[in-house]
């Protein structure tokens, strides 16, 4: 598996994390149960912040992959 995807699958599986805790956090919510809703925020909070580490981090190996492409092909060998 290359970085890229490994990146992307990161990035898929925080987005969903995200949105199960968002879930558990209003379901807890209508239970009155607010302590644990609080911690199923704060737990959304921390993979949204997940998140947005993923795709700085895809950017940046795609501008890499797109800089070593572009400098390979402009490669000339004088001989």
């Amino acid at each position: 598996m290359t970085k890229f995807k490994l990146l992307l699958l990161i990035l898929a599986s925080c987005t969903l994390m995200f949105i199960g805790w968002v879930v558990l956090g209003c379901y807890y919510w209508l239970h009155q149960q607010h302590t644990i809703t609080i911690i199923c925020c704060l737990l959304a909070f921390v993979c949204a912040l997940g998140q947005f580490a993923a795709l700085a981090f895809t950017l940046r190996e795609r501008a890499f992959q797109q800089m070593y492409q572009t400098l390979s092909s402009n490669d000339i060998n004088h001989e």
